[in-house]
């Protein structure tokens, strides 16, 4: 792999290729630095995608769907690293690694992220990153919503946000299978982030 110094770098662990936002940042250019893959890295995410169960496997295989995304990606400076380890060492040489190349790492897997921390390693969480882009909404602010689901309440219907956000619609149980103009009423915190309860105020489809 060549070491380019004035190029940042930016080391990818298998939770950030499964996790499959890594493709999308890239792709509208938020993440300009040069990709680093380890071969060991590919491998962990073979093993996965051959696991005979079928939960680990469809993480495997979009793992690899979002790997072969970053291929296509034109301007991406992708580069896999030829370096070997064993099953229970991959955490520790990736944080080697990155630690070598005065990389920063990419992960979602906390454990690993609180390692490379120990050792003095920046990395990046892209659910962070996409908890903090989420688009903060406003009582009265009116919003489209397909509703999916009925509510607890008898006349509630339920939909969901590009972000995973519930909005619970009142007075739209007949609407379910639809999409409708809202109006938020209100905006209640919660474990997942805000759940947003709303009113029916224009045409649906």
């Amino acid at each position: 792999m060549p070491h380019d110094v004035d190029v940042p770098l930016v080391g990818v662990d298998t939770s950030a290729l499964i996790a499959g936002r890594v493709a999308r940042i890239c792709e509208a250019g938020f993440l300009t630095a040069a990709l680093v893959i380890p071969r060991f890295v590919l491998q962990e995410l073979q093993r996965v995608a051959d696991s005979g169960d079928p939960t680990r496997q469809a993480r495997g295989r979009r793992g690899l769907e979002v790997l072969a995304e970053l291929r296509q990606i034109k301007r991406l400076d992708l580069r896999i690293h030829e370096s070997e380890a064993k099953p229970g060492e991959v955490d520790a040489k990736l944080v080697f690694l990155a630690q070598s190349m005065r990389a920063k790492l990419l992960t979602t897997d906390y454990n690993l992220a609180k390692l490379a921390e120990f050792h003095g390693v920046p990395w990046l969480n892209v659910h962070a990153l996409g908890k903090a882009m989420r688009r903060e909404l406003l009582l009265g602010e009116t919003i489209e919503v397909e509703l999916v689901k009925p509510g607890r309440e008898e006349h509630q219907a339920v939909g969901y946000l590009e972000d995973g956000s519930m909005v619970v619609v009142q007075q739209a149980r007949a609407f379910l299978g639809r999409t409708v103009t809202t109006e938020i009423t209100s905006i209640i915190p919660s474990g997942g982030g805000k759940m947003l309860f709303a009113r029916v105020v224009g045409p649906n489809t």
